[in-house]
């Protein structure tokens, strides 16, 4: 079994009240990034903290570096939500090295495997949540819920996703992991993290959904299944705007509403959010990558604007022929 070195975390930035950020009391989340994910993640946050007044709420970012912009960004938020901490935790993760990767987010894609490594011993439980999540209700209903004997409490994925990778790994009630609620005893007595580790570098050509595949995989009988309403992925038709009565989380898992190119009704949800954000000011993302250019020229396909869409299509095709050389 693979070891995770004790050192593991390269420096610590508490940003906010000292005493939320070590308080077992407080709801702690968690989430994992890097640069180019940090706006999204922000107006998570926000998202959190708008609909949690009351509550202390402690937030753990694990990431290999963030840039004192980000950073300036963040402390904008403890500022304006005094009931809320945020503790950047900077990572070496050099323990990662040879595992593939997304382009759009890197090593970050498997580095919420860690928080128990940097949280303090005493915390019982910990959220975990993808950046492109919005929180859209009271978290008092999931903190009271009991894990009985399970190390996570998670959703399952949608059908199409759930039934392809259940039939190749052989799994039942495959889950997806951006929203995980974690027993930390459990996960620690279990060695989840290591366990992780293993399956990543084991399979690592048969994981297409890289750490997702290897979460499910680890903790096949180790699982609580909630209900979409705590994880809740709409489905790609645009046209739809309907939520789940009393969905706690919007997981925007394909279609990223910050692209600049989309115009979806869903994106109201994040846009209410990202309105009452330190990047308010800031225009939403252009394609920083080939996927996000092919996304862009299929996009305008569909919207019937083939000029656009073509040029969009060469972008995608020469920035991959250069990629991969």
């Amino acid at each position: 079994m693979m070891k995770i070195s004790s050192d593991i975390e390269k420096k610590r930035i508490l940003l906010g009240n000292k005493s939320i950020a070590d308080n077992e009391a407080a709801f702690h989340i968690g989430y994992g990034t890097d640069e180019n994910f940090v706006m999204p993640m922000g107006v998570s946050i926000i998202s959190v903290l708008e609909n949690n007044k009351t509550k202390p709420v402690a937030f753990h970012i694990l990431t290999e570096h963030i840039s004192e912009e980000s950073k300036n960004k963040l402390e904008q938020i403890v500022e304006k939500y005094p009931q809320s901490a945020i503790c950047i935790h900077c990572l070496d993760l050099s323990v990662l090295d040879g595992l593939p990767v997304f382009s759009s987010l890197g090593k970050a894609a498997y580095i919420r495997i860690f928080l128990d490594q940097i949280l303090p011993k005493s915390l019982g439980r910990i959220l975990y949540l993808d950046g492109d999540i919005i929180c859209l209700g009271d978290l008092e209903e999931l903190s009271k819920k009991s894990f009985e004997k399970a190390t996570v409490m998670v959703v399952k994925d949608k059908p199409d996703t759930a039934q392809k990778q259940e039939a190749k790994f052989h799994l039942r009630n495959y889950f997806n992991s951006g929203m995980l609620y974690i027993n930390l005893s459990q996960w620690k007595e279990h060695h989840i993290p290591e366990q992780f580790l293993d399956v990543c570098f084991t399979y690592k050509k048969q994981l297409n959904h890289l750490d997702q595949d290897a979460l499910n995989i680890v903790l096949q009988d180790q699982k609580m299944l909630l209900d979409e309403r705590f994880n809740y992925i709409p489905d790609a038709d645009r046209k739809n705007d309907r939520l789940p009565k009393g969905t706690l989380f919007l997981h925007y898992a394909g279609t990223k509403p910050w692209y600049c190119w989309l115009r979806f009704p869903m994106q109201k949800y994040f846009y209410e959010y990202y309105g009452l954000s330190p990047w308010k000011e800031v225009s939403l993302t252009q394609p920083r990558n080939y996927r996000e250019m092919h996304y862009m020229s299929r996009y305008y396909r569909k919207e019937g604007k083939l000029g656009t869409s073509l040029y969009w299509l060469v972008r995608y095709l020469t920035t991959k022929a250069i990629t991969k050389l």
